[in-house]
């Protein structure tokens, strides 16, 4: 995990190819319900903003491959993980919104060494969830000594400002 290889990024994807074998490492505990307990190989890259990520290994056919993201070697729980249904499908996860920070992103197998496989990392615009009461004729009514809490990187930047300021 210390020695993670870079991710280099075209146009918000990264492509590597590689193979989990027995020369790689094995993790210090199982991750992802045990979808991960065998021999891996780590990938760091950084994101400055939200995004939304999605990340796919697909193996030689031979074995099942899995797929971790982590903020940091060993965190748990891991920020989202998969395995590949079947050695014939890819291990898929997608998270909407990725935070800004540095990642991790672990390629191993269920058990044992693995196997080739071919890693591909997509990053593209966040993926919010949409605002119901992003208009006013959808206004949420307020009831006394009662807490609210919402989201508003989902809501559309359309009322002028307040207070003499000129931004919306």
């Amino acid at each position: 995990c210390a020695d993670a290889k870079p991710l280099t990024f075209a146009t918000g994807v990264a492509i590597e190819a590689g193979t989990v074998g027995p020369h790689t490492s094995t993790p210090s505990g199982c991750v992802c319900g045990n979808q991960l307990c065998g021999n891996d190989l780590f990938y760091a890259f950084t994101t400055t903003g939200d995004r939304k990520l999605t990340v796919s290994a697909t193996g030689d056919g031979s074995w099942r491959p899995s797929v971790a993201v982590r903020p940091a070697c060993d965190a748990t729980p891991v920020t989202a993980c998969a395995l590949a249904a079947s050695p014939a499908a890819p291990a898929v996860t997608t998270t909407d919104i990725l935070p800004a920070g540095d990642w991790l992103v672990q390629v191993g197998s269920p058990s044992g060494a693995g196997g080739p496989f071919d890693l591909q990392v997509m990053l593209e615009d966040p993926a919010y969830a949409p605002v119901p009461n992003d208009l006013c004729a959808n206004a949420i009514p307020l009831a006394a000594a009662t807490l609210y809490s919402g989201d508003t990187r989902g809501a559309a930047d359309d009322v002028s400002g307040t207070c003499g300021a000129t931004d919306t």
